[in-house]
């Protein structure tokens, strides 16, 4: 990989130049998912400019939604901007809103150490509340396969709802935390795979 391009800003158009781009890198790339009628998307623009200058180690791409709806829609992006973190190809983190430089940077520090230690037990914290239908499947297929968790009742807790609301930037439960990685709602594909569970032994009739 050439390290002169790192600080350039890659305009992605396309799934096969995303596909191409992403996984042609090693190590971490962060994706800015934009609009150009969204003003915080402007505001977020020159810190992202900004850190794609100060670090050598990360490639940064932007992908507008307008015109990458297939993108968009591949990735559950819902709101923007949201700024999504890849490692080796692969979908690691996502922040939504405007953050900080010094944000992306922490965020990245410490996602780099759980990718030199993927061995270290990831937290998993589900916001539900009493009467969601989904917050009440989501917590008995993690019961299914095992997998412990903390409940936190945001309609009692209110830390806790802001907490959830300030990382995902939605306001709808349920929501999860793997780690420091966010799902919101019941999406299955993604919890499995950030959970790496195995359906195998479901399937044999």
């Amino acid at each position: 990989m050439n390290m002169a391009n790192m600080a350039d800003i890659q305009h992605i158009k396309g799934v096969p130049a995303f596909d191409s781009f992403v996984k042609s890198q090693k190590g971490f790339v962060l994706v800015d998912f934009w609009a150009e009628w969204c003003n915080p998307c402007r505001i977020l623009g020159p810190i992202i400019e900004e850190f794609a200058k100060e670090r050598d180690d990360v490639a940064v791409a932007k992908v507008d939604v307008d015109k990458n709806q297939e993108l968009a829609m591949r990735f559950g992006v819902q709101s923007i901007p949201t700024v999504a973190a890849f490692y080796n190809g692969e979908e690691v983190d996502r922040f939504v809103g405007v953050r900080e430089k010094a944000f992306y940077a922490h965020a990245l520090d410490e996602l780099k150490k759980d990718m030199e230690n993927p061995s270290a037990e990831k937290k998993i914290v589900v916001f539900s509340t009493p009467t969601c239908p989904w917050c009440q499947r989501l917590k008995s297929y993690l019961k299914e396969h095992g997998v412990a968790f903390e409940d936190k009742d945001v309609s009692r807790d209110q830390n806790a709802a802001i907490a959830m609301v300030q990382k995902s930037g939605e306001m709808g439960v349920p929501q999860m935390w793997v780690g420091r990685q966010v799902v919101v709602g019941f999406d299955q594909e993604r919890i499995d795979q950030l959970l790496q569970l195995d359906h195998a032994h479901h399937n044999h009739s």
